[in-house]
């Protein structure tokens, strides 16, 4: 995966900026994500970007058609709240309500605001909007330190807006396809049956019925592993690995990084399932590039349905064998 410490603290701000903004403004649903992430991409191939992408090779744009927690934030209903209060926050009439504190409350949202600038400038990650979530409170805090918002919190049409806001996030957290509150996948199927030739309908019923089953997606690797199979190595970015564990009890799987095998793997005989699209991401080559040097060889391929958004990707089984005894000498 690209690195996630930055070098050049410009760049790291720029495009921390960019994700955080992007982020949180966008919807918790849109279905018609194509339109913008195609200007997205054209706007990242432009060669005044390059630099920018250079330095910050983990940039992320794109939108998503459900808001999800690895690259949520705020939220688009809370972002409009506080844009809101932001606009209105320094119109303070005399003699207004001013809560107490507000000195020491000032102190420790400036010392958040420090240090939301260090990440801001060494962090290179796709994730911002989310791993900053330790930061929102004080953040908000900081807007609610402003002269007119104590008193603006009290009139009915912010209680109003802030019970929206509330609401926003519902379609997100009742919709989301890892564990929808709903029966999304028998509806889906009767929209299916209903509206054959409904694109939208086919995504979301292919997106259900694959998150339905990604805690067991790897099955088919499974029939190329042996019951003597005690440690397999698993190489990949985010997919789950639970599928290797079955039989539970009776194996162990072990994550394989850039350098490589663990040393109580290097003198025994030992698999690893690797998905070929990973490699140039951990090992910055290709997987052709990769195997002769490895020691390994492919003893099966599979192509596997993991996300709907990607399409099947193809997956391996490689087989190292332990050093000969001619070797070792």
């Amino acid at each position: 995966m690209p690195g996630i410490k930055v070098t050049n603290p410009c760049y790291g701000l720029v495009g921390n900026s960019l994700q955080l903004v992007c982020r949180n403004v966008m919807p918790p649903v849109m279905p018609a994500t194509k339109p913008w992430n195609d200007m997205v991409v054209d706007w990242m191939q432009s060669p005044r970007r390059a630099p920018l992408l250079r330095n910050f090779p983990a940039l992320s744009l794109g939108a998503e058609e459900l808001q999800q927690e690895e690259s949520a934030g705020l939220g688009l209903g809370i972002t409009a709240l506080l844009a809101v209060t932001l606009a209105a926050g320094f119109r303070r009439r005399p003699g207004a309500f001013c809560p107490p504190g507000r000195k020491l409350g000032k102190l420790i949202c400036l010392g958040c605001w420090v240090a939301l600038s260090v990440y801001m400038v060494k962090m290179g990650g796709d994730s911002t909007s989310r791993l900053l979530l330790p930061y929102y409170p004080l953040l908000i805090a900081s807007v609610l330190l402003l002269p007119a918002a104590a008193e603006m919190a009290r009139q009915r049409w912010w209680k109003t807006l802030a019970f929206a806001a509330a609401l926003s996030a519902l379609p997100s957290l009742v919709l989301t396809p890892s564990r929808p509150l709903w029966p999304a996948l028998s509806a889906s199927e009767k929209l299916a049956r209903a509206l054959p030739g409904n694109a939208l309908v086919k995504r979301m019923h292919d997106v259900y019925s694959i998150y339905r089953n990604r805690n067991d997606c790897l099955a088919p690797i499974r029939q190329h592993l042996t019951p003597e199979d005690r440690i397999v190595g698993y190489l990949t970015g985010t997919d789950p690995e639970t599928a290797l564990w079955r039989p539970f009890g009776a194996r162990r799987v072990v994550d394989i990084t850039k350098k490589g095998p663990p040393p109580f793997l290097r003198n025994r005989s030992w698999r690893m399932v690797a998905r070929v699209a990973d490699f140039p991401f951990i090992f910055g080559q290709s997987m052709e590039q990769w195997l002769p040097s490895s020691g390994g060889r492919i003893i099966a391929r599979e192509w596997i349905l993991t996300r709907a958004a990607t399409g099947p990707l193809e997956w391996c089984v490689f087989q190292f064998d332990a050093p000969s005894q001619t070797s070792k000498e």
